[in-house]
């Protein structure tokens, strides 16, 4: 039960990597992969100034969920790169 926060926040970073690519173009996947990049490190810089049972909260977000999504928001954004060759698949009105 414990493998599903990670595994669900890599495929939703995935997922959201690849669409915002291919539908808005790569400065959305950037602003994606920062957002997440920065919760990231929010993070390890609250727990390295806490005490207590909360370092294990912060640890467990940090590698269980911040991560693993910025990870694969960066994965998911090379994919529909090379997909599409960076070209953003937009619809025509």
């Amino acid at each position: 039960m414990l493998l599903a926060i990670p595994f669900s926040s890599f495929l939703i970073g995935l997922i959201l990597g690849h669409a915002a690519l291919r539908r808005a173009g790569p400065e959305a996947a950037f602003g994606l992969f920062l957002m997440f990049t920065f919760g990231a490190l929010y993070l390890l810089w609250r727990e390295t100034f806490t005490v207590g049972i909360d370092v294990f909260v912060y640890t467990l977000a940090f590698w269980g969920v911040a991560v693993p999504a910025a990870l694969a928001t960066g994965i998911g954004a090379l994919l529909g790169w090379a997909e599409g060759a960076g070209t953003p698949a937009r619809a025509e009105v």
